[in-house]
């Protein structure tokens, strides 16, 4: 490497592994390495992968200029209740908000049914007197002495952290600012979100849900970005973090330690905005992602060239309405622990045995069969595997714990490991119909793009049970979500609620209301660093017909719409509800219920460098995999021997140093210039 080559990494912290890129910018050069995530001290992990990568690549570590991080912690905080002691300030006479939530309920015929507890108790939720009328004309200005009386509560209390969502505030914040002023007097250090900031939008429920996330996990994730960035000093002096967000974008440290519920998903969608790069480099449209982990398993859709999105989501049962990649995840990863239930079935997941201890094959202290022992006990991961390119693996206590759990159920031990496969697969092939068949589309018109450590190993059966005759493994597939951090760009989303009939609408007022979001979002990219000539602005609208509960979101031309927004807006939203069910109400009047402008701006270029002609082994080597109920003598290659146009053909195991792929029999492989390998299906 020549000297100031300047260098980016991408890392990627799972509840398993560690996984670091590290790139070189002019090269396009990419260098990977994989370590055991450290719960209790991430940045171990996150060091020693960093490390290994640049010696590889005969980096200096003062030449990095960027770190984009994604992070699991959040996620962790809100699925375990770890986050901080958190208290929420409401409107008097709306203490219960989070208690009452929606009617709505997940299994409508389960009368034990019950919702998850709100993240904030009763007794720490304090009722304000103050009101805004819809149109948000304060009604009740706060009362200072009332709030520094509640501070005094919160101080007994011991509250670390402070929600406060005020009735109406999307339409005017000024009462939650007031509030917030008064208690960083009595209480300075805590953190505090507000509604208005955090989530400026129609429904009481679900934005005051989403508050109280945020405020919930702002302490766990601020400790941890602080902790990054003592960590990243050793870099350039310039070096800029960047941290990932659930709707598939970066943001600086400083918004991401205020608007950390924005990191919920940060990993997974690290996976999807990789897959959407590959989609757009190499003429994919149509890909449904894979993405298997050591713990879980995420599934995405890429459609018509579009990744897919959403404004609403859950976490640990609880609704939160911030923009997010609409990514499907399930408890079926390599580490997801097989079991018998009560009534003597066999079961795979959600539990996980992580990396400590880890699957039996690790040989850290595992005690129970996983779905990676299942995978190397049916000969798919070899023997002499190295697990992330320097941990080897204990087949022998893979095959051995199989076994044993086949015998409990009258079975061998393959077909114990197969039926173990058999379960993970199901549901992973469920998170893919809830994305594709249960929306009206056919998974036959994709293509299954397979990442993660372990999912080329489960794409060929997935493939075949839906009918998808070609899968796609890029390269780095074992890392990813951390490649795909290198492709995001900063992104921010802006939104204004409206509800008002599209036949209100005048272009004066839309134009202005635009206006004021544009401005706003050019703000918060200058605050990032970016000059306004650099940012690309998406405006978009959500729209429903008078009587709907749910909207569709609408990418808009400014422009266009403004030109007469009555006759337009009607137009759109028939083309996009006949678009997506089929048909529209023509008759029936159509309401704006908010409109939204995402900005967007790229850090560095990200390119795939040409794969080089490599060496290939004359002498071929052989092991026994199971295909179709049966050992098969199947030939083994390493990834690293293959050269551009190799075909390969089935079956085949091309073992890589973070990924294992399978090519079934009856299938051919080939790869292309860059290290894409095509799996067409017979």
């Amino acid at each position: 490497m020549s000297p100031m080559e300047k260098i980016q990494i991408g890392v990627d912290v799972g509840g398993t592994f560690t996984d670091v890129v590290v790139q070189e910018l002019n090269t396009g050069r990419m260098v990977l390495a994989k370590s055991f995530s450290t719960p209790d001290d991430p940045m171990r992990g996150i060091d020693d992968a960093i490390q290994r990568a640049l010696a590889e690549l005969r980096g200096d570590q003062r030449d990095v200029i960027a770190v984009r991080h994604g992070t699991t912690i959040a996620t962790n905080a809100a699925l375990e209740r770890r986050g901080a002691k958190t208290a929420l300030l409401t409107t008097k006479g709306f203490r219960d908000v989070l208690y009452v939530g929606r009617q709505t309920r997940p299994s409508l015929y389960n009368l034990r049914m019950r919702h998850p507890d709100p993240l904030v108790p009763r007794h720490l939720t304090f009722e304000v007197d103050e009101r805004l009328a819809w149109n948000g004309v304060i009604e009740r200005a706060v009362d200072r002495s009332e709030v520094e009386a509640i501070a005094e509560r919160l101080k007994v209390e011991g509250i670390e952290t402070i929600a406060i969502s005020f009735l109406h505030a999307y339409e005017n914040g000024e009462n939650e600012r007031a509030a917030k002023a008064v208690l960083e007097e009595c209480l300075p250090g805590v953190p505090i979100s507000l509604s208005s900031e955090i989530c400026p939008q129609l429904g009481e429920f679900e934005r005051t849900s989403t508050t109280a996330m945020n405020a919930f996990v702002t302490p766990p994730i601020s400790a941890y970005v602080a902790a990054v960035q003592r960590d990243i000093e050793k870099f350039d002096d310039g070096c800029r973090l960047h941290i990932m967000q659930s709707n598939g974008g970066a943001m600086g440290p400083r918004i991401a330690s205020s608007k950390s519920a924005h990191t919920l998903l940060s990993g997974p969608a690290g996976g999807l905005i990789g897959a959407y790069w590959f989609s757009k480099a190499f003429d994919l449209p149509n890909i449904i992602t894979i993405d298997v982990g050591g713990t879980s398993a995420d599934v995405g859709v890429i459609s018509r060239g579009e990744v897919q999105s959403t404004r609403e989501g859950k976490i640990a049962g609880l609704p939160i309405r911030i923009p997010l990649l609409d990514i499907h995840t399930v408890g079926a990863g390599g580490g997801s622990i097989a079991w018998i239930d009560p009534g003597g079935a066999l079961k795979v997941g959600p539990k996980s045995a992580g990396s400590v201890p880890g699957p039996l094959c690790y040989g850290r202290g595992g005690t129970q069969a996983t779905v990676t022992d299942a995978n190397v006990s049916l000969g798919y991961i070899g023997p002499e595997a190295v697990l992330g390119g320097h941990a080897r693996i204990d087949a022998q206590a893979a095959k051995d714990g199989v076994e044993a759990l086949a015998r409990k159920l009258c079975l061998s031990g393959p077909e114990g490991a197969a039926g173990i496969l058999e379960i993970a697969n199901t549901v992973m092939m469920r998170a893919i119909r809830v994305l594709t068949v249960e929306r009206g589309l056919d998974p036959k018109d994709f293509v299954l793009l397979a990442f993660g450590g372990a999912g080329p190993l489960h794409a060929p059966a997935l493939a075949k049970a839906l009918s998808i005759d070609t899968i796609v493994v890029p390269p780095f597939a074992g890392v990813l979500s951390a490649v795909g951090m290198l492709a995001a760009d900063v992104r921010h989303d802006f939104t204004r609620s409206q509800l008002v009939r599209t036949s209100d609408v005048t272009t004066e007022a839309i134009t202005a209301d635009f206006d004021s979001l544009t401005a706003e979002a050019l703000d918060l990219m200058r605050v990032e660093g970016f000059d306004v000539g650099k940012v690309e602005m998406r405006p978009s609208v959500e729209m429903r017909y008078a009587g709907q509960a749910y909207e569709i979101s609408i990418p808009v031309d400014i422009e266009d719409i403004s030109r007469d927004p009555a006759v337009r807006l009607p137009e759109l939203l028939a083309e996009a509800h006949r678009q997506r069910y089929g048909f529209a109400f023509n008759d029936e009047p159509a309401e704006l219920v908010q409109i939204a402008v995402t900005a967007s701006a790229q850090i560095h270029d990200f390119n795939l460098p040409k794969l080089p002609r490599r060496k290939e082994s004359a002498a071929k080597r052989f092991r026994k995999a199971w295909f179709d109920g049966a050992d098969v003598s199947t030939e083994i290659i390493e990834h690293e021997t293959l050269s551009p146009g190799r075909t390969v053909s089935g079956p085949a195991i091309i073992e890589a140093r973070d990924a294992t792929l399978i090519v079934p029999p009856g299938a051919v492989g080939h790869m292309n210039e860059f290290g894409v390998f095509t799996i067409r299906l017979p």
